[in-house]
């Protein structure tokens, strides 16, 4: 009697100390046909027949490259350009189509003349460039062509030396003068001095 007199009073003065007033949250847990108490949340162990479906996990999402920007862009006033890259870049930034629908009709309205004159500059600009090149081709060809046609005048005037040198001993004093004259042009011509 006199333990359950003690266990009474230890009780009241448990119940007067302010944290044993907070009592502990117990959880009813099932595990199969067992029911238990735990102070912990209950672990949930699935029969292996049982498969919980997962959760559906999204497709990421793949935005299309940019196409290239235009060439004439360089050529339109910085408004349109400003609008052509907006449309070019749109949809990998995420624009919804109804906004680039927008921003397509937009850009027609304002920019359909800059864009028709830009691509006439960079038409013009594309001749020129052709034009030069061609030239610069020609040009580099024509020097091609005169170098190999010193080269092969070099040759037969050199060969032609050589055999009037072989010829010096029997050679007159006026032959002997052409020789010389014929030498100088060639080192002239040939040799660059």
């Amino acid at each position: 009697m006199q333990s359950f007199r003690f266990a009474q009073i230890f009780l009241g003065l448990m119940l007067s100390v302010p944290w044993a007033q907070a009592q502990p949250q117990l959880f009813r847990c099932i595990n199969g046909t067992t029911t238990y108490f735990s102070d912990r949340p209950c672990q949930v162990v699935l029969p292996p027949h049982l498969v919980v479906p997962a959760a559906p996990v999204p497709a990421p999402t793949v935005l299309p490259a940019p196409s290239k920007a235009a060439e004439a862009l360089p050529y339109m006033s910085p408004e349109c350009a400003q609008l052509n890259e907006g449309l070019r870049t749109g949809a990998q930034r995420g624009v919804k189509p109804a906004a680039m629908a927008e921003l397509q009709a937009e850009y027609k309205q304002r920019c359909s003349d800059d864009e028709q004159r830009a691509a006439q500059k960079l038409s013009q600009v594309k001749s020129t460039e052709g034009a030069v090149r061609e030239q610069t081709l020609a040009q580099r060809k024509a020097e091609e062509e005169r170098a190999a046609a010193m080269v092969e005048q070099c040759q037969e005037l050199s060969r032609i030396l050589v055999s009037k040198r072989q010829r010096l001993a029997s050679m007159g004093p006026g032959e002997r003068g052409d020789l010389e004259r014929f030498e100088s042009s060639y080192k002239s011509r040939c040799l660059g001095g």
